[in-house]
């Protein structure tokens, strides 16, 4: 089967064991997300390299639009590093942030996701090794 446009559109809804949502144009959504889920003040993860595109620049611009005030944690090693996490767990709590929002490769969501867990956390991030 040919594709007479020649493009192609991946799009879809993930939920394994959290929500991810991919594909061209998702990031529109963004706003109305995190209405959605009362976050007014998230704590955007993601790594250095991405941390400066137009993409993720946009995305902060969007919410901030939408009076969703966006912080931005980038220091995540290609492996996070328990040191990582606690950082960005820091940043998070020192900012009174209210959600994780995660956007990058393996790494970024890894990261992402444990710094949102470990934030309501009073074990070291060790005890749930």
């Amino acid at each position: 089967m040919t594709n007479p446009e020649n493009t192609l559109s991946l799009t879809g809804n993930w939920y394994y064991p959290t929500r991810i949502l991919f594909g061209a144009g998702r990031i529109s959504e963004l706003p109305t997300l995190c209405a959605n889920m009362d976050i007014n003040r998230p704590l955007l993860v993601t790594d250095k390299g991405l941390s400066a595109t137009p993409f993720v620049r946009a995305a902060v611009k969007s919410n901030q639009k939408n009076n969703i005030t966006t912080l931005i944690f980038d220091d995540i090693k290609a492996n996070p590093t328990g040191a990582n996490i606690r950082s960005g767990s820091e940043v998070y709590k020192s900012n009174r942030c209210d959600g994780v929002i995660a956007i990058g490769g393996g790494s970024a969501l890894d990261a992402g996701k444990a710094i949102a867990f470990m934030v309501g956390q009073e074990q070291p991030l060790w005890a749930f090794e």
